[in-house]
């Protein structure tokens, strides 16, 4: 027992589901179609207008939303303003694949929208470049400030919608039995894969890397699999799969987790209702030993995010801020770029100016430079790897004060600046845009809605389960302060036996 820190004696967590990214994206633009006016931002629609006939109401017949890994999403829909329509006659939103616009995944109708029905949930089972229409199929729908922000989300769970599309962070407590019921899953020896089945029960749980974990359960079943999962568990997924020789009872077994994430038990396989219930009665997934059997409980608050939030940022609820010290650009060909030389003739770098950013000086270490910037299609790296070693697909902050962010890309290395602006608007076009997350200059503060307010004060007020909690996020990217009060009782007795 170590005082004042949270022990694995009852472990709880308090965890982050999702990453805060919409997964819909869309090129930015303005147009009118069949008399209405559309602003087109990267996750939302705006429309003013009245139709004059029947048609789509995006830009040709379709809007490209990005590529999708195959796996589970959410649809949600949040609208704003109003429409008014005619006495027959409406208009329905779908997302559909681009490369067979009749396979449909989610399709929501203005007569859904009234009724509140604003979310879908769809799987693919390949990768998949999927599109949205929206179609109206009568003339004379007033649209007034009609707005629609769009989110598609990882997983089954429909977050809320944020000015920013950011969605939402579901904060979870569980004591100390991590074990939920999963049902309708089992496992494929030949494939090493998940999959669904009606036959088969189980549980799943989020577990600590480089830990101990135990499953135990009161009665012996005609089962006992564990399968390890870096991802939540889902059908199709790859896993780790062990059935324990040392589990020979089948009641009970423990080991060491290294680096996964999930795990999924799977305790019975058949078609008696009964047997599986004795089967899985008293189930417990727990980090380090085998304790006394609790049963399972947990806490679900979820907390809206206006900006996608990075290392440093946080919520600030005594000032009423969401304080951010990051900023994304997303190149798109329309920046201040200057060419600047290399080593090597007749090549060169571009440096990108970004007006708020943090700039480094002369004598920065390499290091302090490394932590400001983050890209997913650029290495970041020092001077010398766009000026000297000339490594491609590489970026690095300009010294001396500048504000600028260098880039070295091989294909790109002999254009000039009306020529790599070209690049980088067909990258975009293509949604295959360079995004560069930086350190700002000064941070930014966002006002907390009402909504987050209420949340993060109930935060403050949440209540663990007995004993000690251990406390860590699902995706191991929120960061959780915690004041708690000891039980001074179970304090002292810990003492007495340690």
């Amino acid at each position: 027992f170590i005082p004042n820190k949270p022990s694995v004696e009852y472990p709880s967590k308090i965890n982050c589901l999702g990453n805060n990214k919409n997964e819909l994206h869309m090129q930015e633009k303005e147009y009118t179609v069949i008399g209405v006016k559309v602003e087109q931002k990267e996750s939302s629609l705006l429309l003013n207008g009245t139709t004059t006939g029947s048609g789509q109401l995006l830009e040709g017949t379709h809007v490209d939303i990005g590529n999708f890994k195959a796996g589970k999403y959410t649809f949600k829909i949040h609208t704003s303003g109003n429409f008014e329509k005619p006495t027959s006659g409406d208009f329905a939103f779908s997302i559909r694949e681009k490369e067979n616009t009749s396979n449909i995944y989610a399709n929501i109708t203005a007569n859904d929208l009234r009724n509140k029905k604003d979310s879908y949930t769809f799987e693919l089972d390949e990768d998949k470049n999927l599109v949205i229409r929206l179609f109206a199929n009568v003339s004379n729908i007033v649209f007034n400030n009609f707005g629609m922000s769009l989110k598609v989300e990882k997983g089954e769970i429909a977050t809320n919608c944020s000015p920013y599309g950011q969605g939402s962070t579901e904060v979870n407590v569980i004591n100390k039995n991590l074990a939920q019921e999963f049902i309708g899953m089992w496992y494929s020896n030949n494939s090493n894969t998940l999959y669904e089945d009606v036959k088969g029960y189980g549980y799943i749980a989020k577990i600590k890397e480089n830990s101990k974990i135990t499953i135990s359960k009161k009665n012996a079943g005609n089962r006992f699999v564990v399968c390890l999962t870096k991802e939540k568990p889902r059908a199709n997924i790859s896993c780790n799969i062990t059935e324990p020789s040392n589990a020979a009872t089948r009641t009970e077994y423990s080991f060491n987790n290294t680096d996964y994430k999930w795990l999924f038990f799977g305790y019975y396989r058949g078609t008696d209702v009964e047997e599986a219930k004795k089967a899985g009665e008293n189930v417990q997934i727990e980090i380090g030993d085998k304790t006394n059997y609790e049963e399972h409980k947990e806490q679900k608050i979820v907390l809206d995010i206006q900006k996608e939030m990075l290392t440093g940022d946080y919520f600030d609820l005594e000032r009423k801020k969401e304080v951010h010290n990051w900023n994304k650009i997303t190149l798109k060909g329309t920046e201040t770029v200057e060419k600047i030389d290399t080593q090597t003739s007749g090549k060169y770098r571009f440096a990108i100016t970004v007006s708020d950013i943090q700039p480094v000086a002369a004598n920065t270490s390499a290091l302090a430079v490394l932590n400001n910037l983050i890209s997913g299609r650029l290495k970041v790296g020092s001077n010398n790897n766009t000026y000297i070693d000339l490594k491609d697909n590489t970026m690095h902050m300009r010294i001396n004060g500048n504000k600028q962010i260098v880039i070295y890309i091989e294909k790109c290395s002999k254009m000039d600046i009306t020529e790599f602006k070209a690049f980088l608007q067909e990258q975009y076009n293509a949604r295959m845009p360079i995004e560069i997350y930086y350190k700002t200059a000064e941070a930014t503060e966002l006002d907390l809605t009402d909504s987050q307010i209420q949340t993060l004060e109930k935060l403050n007020k949440l209540r663990f389960y007995k004993n000690t909690n251990n406390i860590f996020t699902l995706e191991d990217i929120a960061l959780l302060q915690a004041t708690y009060s000891v039980d001074l009782k179970s304090y002292i007795n810990a003492n007495k036996e340690n």
